[in-house]
C-alpha cells in the first residue's frame, strides 16, 4: 500500500485548484475524520469555495458496514459496481448476472462521523476494470508472476471513481453554469439500471 502524507495532499489539491480546473478526481482515502482534520474534506471544501466539484473513492475496506471514507457532504463518494462481465487472459465470459451490484471490497455506509448522510453517493463501474498501469509498480500476472505493463484489469474504488469524475466533467461541459451541488445531485439522482441485463 502506497502512502501520501497531508502535506503533499494540500500541496496537490491546492496546486489543481489554482490551475482553473472544474472539476478533481481524487482516488485515495484513509480512516474518516472529523471535517475539521480531515485533509481531504478540507482541500475539497477549499475546491467547492473555487466552484470545483470534487470526486473521491469511497475506500475498499467492504463489505463491512460504516467503512465508508470521503464522507463530507460536499465531495462526490463513489463506491464500486460489478460490471457484467468476466475479463481473463484470452477469454471474456459475458454476461454475468446479476450486474451491476456492489463489488465485495466497496465500503459501506453509514458513515459514523455523519450517519443522517448516506455515503457513498454513487456506485459505478469498478470492478474489473482495463486500467492504464504505472511501470513504476509491477501487476501480478494470472500465474503469480510480477511483471511491469502499461495496462492491467485492477478492481477497486480507485477505479470507480473516475467514471464518476467523468460524468461529472460531461455535465459541466453542458451546463457551465452548474454549481457542483447542482452536478452531484444531477449525477445521484438520474441514475438508472443498465440496459444490458
Amino acid at each position: 500500500m502506497f502512502q501520501c502524507y497531508d502535506i503533499n495532499i494540500v500541496t496537490a489539491l491546492d496546486d489543481t485548484i489554482h490551475d482553473g480546473v472544474y472539476v478533481i478526481s481524487l482516488s485515495l482515502g484513509d480512516v474518516t475524520l472529523l471535517y475539521n482534520i480531515d485533509i481531504i474534506a478540507i482541500g475539497a471544501f477549499h475546491a467547492l469555495e473555487k466552484d470545483i466539484i470534487v470526486s473521491s473513492a469511497s475506500g475498499n475496506s467492504g463489505p463491512l458496514n460504516g467503512t465508508v471514507t470521503n464522507v463530507a457532504p460536499w465531495i462526490l463518494t463513489v463506491g464500486a459496481s460489478s460490471i457484467d462481465r468476466n475479463i481473463t487472459p484470452n477469454s471474456t465470459v459475458f454476461p454475468i448476472k446479476p450486474a451491476p451490484v456492489a463489488a465485495g471490497p466497496s465500503s459501506r455506509g453509514p458513515s459514523f462521523i455523519s450517519p443522517d448522510i448516506i455515503k457513498p453517493d454513487v456506485s459505478v463501474p469498478g470492478a474489473s476494470i482495463l486500467a492504464a498501469w504505472s511501470g513504476a509498480r509491477p501487476a501480478m500476472d494470472p500465474s503469480g508472476k510480477f511483471v511491469r505493463v502499461n495496462y492491467a484489469i485492477a478492481s477497486g474504488t480507485s477505479f470507480a471513481c473516475p467514471h464518476a469524475t467523468g460524468t461529472a466533467t460531461f455535465i459541466k461541459s453542458v451546463h457551465p453554469s452548474w454549481s457542483p451541488a447542482a452536478i452531484k445531485s444531477a449525477i445521484m439522482t438520474t441514475g438508472r439500471r443498465s440496459l444490458l441485463r
